[in-house]
Protein backbone atom coordinates (compact mmCIF):
# COMPACT_ATOMS: atom_id res chain seq x y z
CA UNK A 1 0.00 0.00 0.00
CA UNK A 2 1.39 3.40 -1.30
CA UNK A 3 0.38 5.08 2.23
CA UNK A 4 2.23 2.44 4.32
CA UNK A 5 5.67 2.49 1.75
CA UNK A 6 5.13 6.91 2.57
CA UNK A 7 4.75 6.35 6.05
CA UNK A 8 8.01 4.23 6.24
CA UNK A 9 10.19 6.36 4.20
CA UNK A 10 10.09 9.50 6.84
CA UNK A 11 12.97 10.11 8.48
CA UNK A 12 12.95 11.23 12.14
CA UNK A 13 15.96 12.83 13.84
CA UNK A 14 15.00 11.20 17.03
CA UNK A 15 14.76 7.48 17.43
CA UNK A 16 11.82 7.62 20.06
CA UNK A 17 10.05 9.62 17.01
CA UNK A 18 10.85 6.35 14.76
CA UNK A 19 9.77 4.09 17.16
CA UNK A 20 6.66 5.61 17.90
CA UNK A 21 5.63 5.98 14.30
CA UNK A 22 6.39 2.28 13.66
CA UNK A 23 3.96 1.34 16.68
CA UNK A 24 0.94 3.25 15.35
CA UNK A 25 1.50 1.71 11.61
CA UNK A 26 1.66 -2.09 13.79
CA UNK A 27 -1.36 -1.04 15.30
CA UNK A 28 -2.87 -0.13 12.14
CA UNK A 29 -2.17 -3.44 10.38
CA UNK A 30 -3.20 -5.55 13.22
CA UNK A 31 -6.25 -4.19 12.93
CA UNK A 32 -7.00 -4.37 9.21
CA UNK A 33 -6.10 -7.98 9.36
CA UNK A 34 -8.51 -8.40 12.56
CA UNK A 35 -10.87 -6.76 9.97
CA UNK A 36 -10.17 -8.65 7.12
CA UNK A 37 -10.70 -12.13 9.27
CA UNK A 38 -13.92 -10.42 10.65
CA UNK A 39 -15.09 -10.27 7.10
CA UNK A 40 -14.09 -13.31 5.85
CA UNK A 41 -16.28 -15.03 9.05
CA UNK A 42 -19.36 -13.20 7.83
CA UNK A 43 -18.78 -14.04 4.13
CA UNK A 44 -18.26 -17.86 5.25
CA UNK A 45 -21.83 -18.25 7.15
CA UNK A 46 -23.99 -15.78 5.30
CA UNK A 47 -24.68 -18.18 2.94
CA UNK A 48 -26.46 -20.17 5.56
CA UNK A 49 -28.14 -17.85 6.74
CA UNK A 50 -32.27 -17.34 6.41
CA UNK A 51 -32.01 -13.99 4.91
CA UNK A 52 -29.02 -14.41 2.64
CA UNK A 53 -31.08 -14.06 -0.65
CA UNK A 54 -31.80 -10.63 1.17
CA UNK A 55 -28.52 -9.65 1.32
CA UNK A 56 -27.45 -10.67 -2.21
CA UNK A 57 -30.47 -8.75 -3.52
CA UNK A 58 -28.83 -5.11 -1.39
CA UNK A 59 -25.65 -5.72 -3.02
CA UNK A 60 -26.94 -5.39 -6.56
CA UNK A 61 -28.02 -1.50 -5.22
CA UNK A 62 -24.57 1.01 -6.20
CA UNK A 63 -22.37 1.64 -2.65
CA UNK A 64 -23.87 -1.28 -0.87
CA UNK A 65 -21.53 -4.16 -0.28
CA UNK A 66 -21.65 -6.70 1.99
CA UNK A 67 -20.81 -5.07 5.57
CA UNK A 68 -24.03 -2.82 4.62
CA UNK A 69 -26.25 -5.27 3.29
CA UNK A 70 -25.94 -7.34 6.43
CA UNK A 71 -25.93 -4.48 8.95
CA UNK A 72 -29.14 -3.97 6.89
CA UNK A 73 -30.94 -6.63 7.14
CA UNK A 74 -29.14 -7.40 10.71
CA UNK A 75 -30.87 -4.06 12.26
CA UNK A 76 -33.62 -4.13 10.20
CA UNK A 77 -35.44 -7.39 9.44
CA UNK A 78 -38.32 -7.71 7.47
CA UNK A 79 -39.01 -4.18 5.39
CA UNK A 80 -42.38 -5.45 5.37
CA UNK A 81 -43.19 -4.75 8.97
CA UNK A 82 -43.04 -0.85 8.03
CA UNK A 83 -46.75 0.01 6.67
CA UNK A 84 -44.47 3.09 3.95
CA UNK A 85 -41.41 3.94 3.26
CA UNK A 86 -41.98 7.01 5.34
CA UNK A 87 -42.29 4.87 8.27
CA UNK A 88 -39.02 3.29 7.33
CA UNK A 89 -37.43 6.60 7.01
CA UNK A 90 -38.59 7.72 10.26
CA UNK A 91 -37.32 4.61 11.84
CA UNK A 92 -33.69 5.29 10.35
CA UNK A 93 -34.23 8.80 11.33
CA UNK A 94 -33.61 10.36 7.92
CA UNK A 95 -36.51 12.82 7.69
CA UNK A 96 -36.18 16.28 8.09
CA UNK A 97 -36.85 17.94 11.98
CA UNK A 98 -39.48 20.20 12.15
CA UNK A 99 -40.20 23.30 14.30
CA UNK A 100 -43.46 24.86 13.50
CA UNK A 101 -45.53 27.63 15.50
CA UNK A 102 -48.67 28.33 14.54
CA UNK A 103 -48.93 28.52 10.61
CA UNK A 104 -45.28 28.99 10.33
CA UNK A 105 -43.68 25.63 9.33
CA UNK A 106 -39.65 25.23 10.03
CA UNK A 107 -37.93 22.24 8.46
CA UNK A 108 -34.19 21.15 9.43
CA UNK A 109 -32.12 18.63 9.40
CA UNK A 110 -32.73 15.29 9.46
CA UNK A 111 -33.55 13.75 12.95
CA UNK A 112 -31.12 11.41 13.69
CA UNK A 113 -33.56 9.41 15.57
CA UNK A 114 -33.46 5.98 15.81
CA UNK A 115 -31.06 2.98 14.38
CA UNK A 116 -27.79 5.32 14.14
CA UNK A 117 -25.90 2.18 13.07
CA UNK A 118 -27.72 1.57 9.82
CA UNK A 119 -28.34 5.11 8.96
CA UNK A 120 -24.54 5.66 9.42
CA UNK A 121 -23.98 3.28 6.59
CA UNK A 122 -26.12 4.59 4.32
CA UNK A 123 -25.37 7.75 4.11
CA UNK A 124 -21.45 6.88 3.39
CA UNK A 125 -23.29 4.59 0.71
CA UNK A 126 -25.80 7.29 -0.36
CA UNK A 127 -22.21 9.22 -1.18
CA UNK A 128 -21.40 7.30 -4.24
CA UNK A 129 -25.13 8.20 -6.22
CA UNK A 130 -22.67 11.86 -6.74
CA UNK A 131 -21.65 9.74 -10.20
CA UNK A 132 -23.05 9.16 -13.39
CA UNK A 133 -24.84 6.00 -13.22
CA UNK A 134 -22.24 3.44 -13.57
CA UNK A 135 -21.99 -0.53 -12.81
CA UNK A 136 -18.88 -1.50 -12.68
CA UNK A 137 -17.01 -4.62 -12.89
CA UNK A 138 -17.61 -6.16 -9.29
CA UNK A 139 -20.97 -4.79 -8.93
CA UNK A 140 -21.86 -6.44 -12.58
CA UNK A 141 -20.96 -9.83 -11.24
CA UNK A 142 -23.40 -9.42 -8.26
CA UNK A 143 -26.14 -8.12 -11.15
CA UNK A 144 -25.45 -11.18 -13.15
CA UNK A 145 -26.52 -13.37 -10.28
CA UNK A 146 -29.61 -11.24 -9.25
CA UNK A 147 -32.89 -12.19 -10.61
CA UNK A 148 -34.08 -9.65 -13.63
CA UNK A 149 -36.32 -7.73 -11.58
CA UNK A 150 -33.69 -7.26 -9.07
CA UNK A 151 -31.35 -5.63 -11.46
CA UNK A 152 -34.20 -3.94 -13.23
CA UNK A 153 -35.10 -2.27 -9.38
CA UNK A 154 -31.50 -1.56 -8.88
CA UNK A 155 -30.85 0.17 -12.14
CA UNK A 156 -33.83 2.08 -11.76
CA UNK A 157 -32.77 3.03 -7.85
CA UNK A 158 -29.64 4.23 -9.56
CA UNK A 159 -31.14 6.59 -12.19
CA UNK A 160 -33.29 8.22 -10.41
CA UNK A 161 -31.08 9.34 -6.92
CA UNK A 162 -27.92 10.22 -10.01
CA UNK A 163 -30.68 12.46 -11.51
CA UNK A 164 -31.67 14.00 -7.84
CA UNK A 165 -28.67 14.72 -6.89
CA UNK A 166 -28.02 16.40 -10.21
CA UNK A 167 -31.29 18.50 -10.18
CA UNK A 168 -30.46 19.51 -6.95
CA UNK A 169 -27.18 20.13 -7.70
CA UNK A 170 -27.89 22.69 -10.11
CA UNK A 171 -29.96 24.38 -8.27
CA UNK A 172 -27.20 25.16 -6.07
CA UNK A 173 -28.56 23.62 -3.37
CA UNK A 174 -26.24 22.78 -0.50
CA UNK A 175 -25.76 18.85 -1.04
CA UNK A 176 -25.21 16.38 1.04
CA UNK A 177 -25.83 12.40 0.25
CA UNK A 178 -28.18 12.42 -2.17
CA UNK A 179 -31.07 10.60 -0.08
CA UNK A 180 -33.99 9.72 -1.99
CA UNK A 181 -38.54 10.52 -1.54
CA UNK A 182 -40.39 8.11 -0.16
CA UNK A 183 -40.42 6.59 -3.48
CA UNK A 184 -36.59 5.94 -4.47
CA UNK A 185 -36.94 4.09 -0.68
CA UNK A 186 -39.77 2.11 -1.93
CA UNK A 187 -37.64 0.83 -4.49
CA UNK A 188 -35.17 -0.73 -2.13
CA UNK A 189 -37.81 -2.10 -0.41
CA UNK A 190 -39.36 -3.59 -3.80
CA UNK A 191 -35.64 -5.27 -4.50
CA UNK A 192 -35.97 -7.11 -0.52
CA UNK A 193 -39.31 -8.22 -1.53
CA UNK A 194 -38.57 -9.26 -4.77
CA UNK A 195 -35.49 -11.32 -3.27
CA UNK A 196 -38.21 -13.56 -0.97
CA UNK A 197 -40.10 -14.23 -3.64
CA UNK A 198 -37.52 -16.17 -5.04
CA UNK A 199 -37.19 -18.36 -1.44
CA UNK A 200 -39.81 -18.50 1.44
CA UNK A 201 -37.82 -17.02 4.12
CA UNK A 202 -38.73 -16.72 8.23
CA UNK A 203 -38.80 -13.11 9.32
CA UNK A 204 -36.55 -14.24 12.45
CA UNK A 205 -33.21 -15.33 10.80
CA UNK A 206 -31.92 -18.74 11.88
CA UNK A 207 -29.12 -21.36 10.79
CA UNK A 208 -25.47 -21.02 11.48
CA UNK A 209 -25.16 -17.42 11.37
CA UNK A 210 -25.56 -16.06 14.68
CA UNK A 211 -28.50 -13.41 15.74
CA UNK A 212 -27.45 -9.86 15.63
CA UNK A 213 -23.65 -10.39 14.93
CA UNK A 214 -22.32 -7.57 12.23
CA UNK A 215 -19.64 -6.28 14.09
CA UNK A 216 -16.81 -5.77 11.41
CA UNK A 217 -18.86 -3.42 9.95
CA UNK A 218 -18.22 -0.94 13.35
CA UNK A 219 -14.78 -1.97 13.58
CA UNK A 220 -14.01 -0.52 10.20
CA UNK A 221 -15.89 2.54 10.95
CA UNK A 222 -14.49 3.21 14.21
CA UNK A 223 -11.25 3.01 12.74
CA UNK A 224 -11.79 4.98 9.94
CA UNK A 225 -12.75 7.56 12.53
CA UNK A 226 -10.21 7.38 14.64
CA UNK A 227 -11.51 5.71 17.74
CA UNK A 228 -10.09 2.27 19.23
CA UNK A 229 -11.06 -0.86 17.32
CA UNK A 230 -13.69 -3.30 19.55
CA UNK A 231 -15.98 -6.11 19.13
CA UNK A 232 -19.41 -5.01 19.58
CA UNK A 233 -22.47 -7.40 19.15
CA UNK A 234 -25.86 -5.80 17.85
CA UNK A 235 -29.24 -7.19 18.49
CA UNK A 236 -31.43 -6.61 15.20
CA UNK A 237 -34.87 -7.46 16.91
CA UNK A 238 -35.79 -4.01 18.48
CA UNK A 239 -39.31 -3.04 18.55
Amino acid sequence: MRYLRWLQEQPFDHRAHQIALQEMVEAVRVSKERVDRLEGVIEEFVPAWSLAPIVRALQTLRGIDLIVAVTFATEVGDVRRFESPRQLMGYLGLVPGERSTGETVRRGGITKAGNGRVRHMLVESAWTYRHPPKVGKTKLYRLEQAPPKVREIAWKAQTRLTARYRMLSGRGAVLGPPFGSGRDVNLGKRAWVSSRSDRRLRTKPSGSFPQGWCCAALLLRRRRAGAPAELVVLDRHQP
